[in-house]
């Protein structure tokens, strides 16, 4: 009886050793996935985040590529070549700007060229066509300019957009190697657990291999 005795202590040291070791796998795992979950959530946001940058962005970015074109094409740069430059000086002489510059203008013309006598003569012609064309010429110049200052704002805007997008992606590249390690954090520790709980197995079945 006395050699019988010892089979419950140690039975019971090692159940106890392999229910803790249980509960050890299960802890483990459980914090495994909450890391691997937080840093899920904070990829995520990471995407939700850039998405909301690059929606503020698009308006300024949809806009410096209109102007981008429309710069090719009044330099004659653009897929539509010189039929796209002629286009677009036709659009700008038909503009209200044009017209009421120009409107302006061959009317002091005119009233000058009344008031000396000149009106039917060929140098007050001359003057409406340089006129007509020096105008043409500002406002085609004024509205590169233009055209320039807000192709640059789009410019600027991606950019932005595109460094954002690189600190995202570092980011993102950051949570997924915590996530990857947590997770396998989580699988090591399990087999290290799972290794003590067969190891306390052998020790109980050589404990009492021991007693024969």
């Amino acid at each position: 009886m006395g050699l019988f005795s010892f089979f419950p202590k140690i039975i019971g040291n090692v159940l106890g050793d392999i229910t803790g070791t249980n509960a050890q796998i299960k802890s483990q795992g459980r914090a495994a996935d909450l890391q691997a979950a937080s840093a899920q959530a904070g990829i995520d946001e990471t995407k939700r985040q850039f998405d909301v940058t690059q929606g503020n962005f698009a308006p300024y970015l949809d806009a410096g590529t209109d102007a981008l074109g429309g710069i090719m094409d009044l330099l004659g740069l653009g897929e539509g070549g010189a039929a796209a430059q002629g286009a677009s000086i036709e659009a700008l002489k038909s503009s209200p700007l044009f017209q009421s510059l120009f409107g302006t203008g061959e009317e002091a013309i005119l009233q000058n060229a009344a008031a000396t006598g000149a009106l039917r003569g060929g140098n007050t012609q001359r003057s409406l066509a340089d006129f007509g064309s020096d105008t043409l010429a500002k406002v085609i110049q004024d509205r590169l300019s233009q055209l320039t200052g807000v192709a640059a704002g789009g410019q600027s805007s991606a950019a932005s957009v595109g460094g954002f997008g690189q600190n995202a992606s570092s980011s993102i590249a950051d949570l997924l190697g915590q996530q990857g390690a947590a997770r396998a954090g989580g699988i090591l520790a399990k087999g290290n657990q799972q290794s003590a709980g067969i190891q306390s197995g052998l020790k109980l079945a050589s404990s009492i291999a021991g007693f024969f």
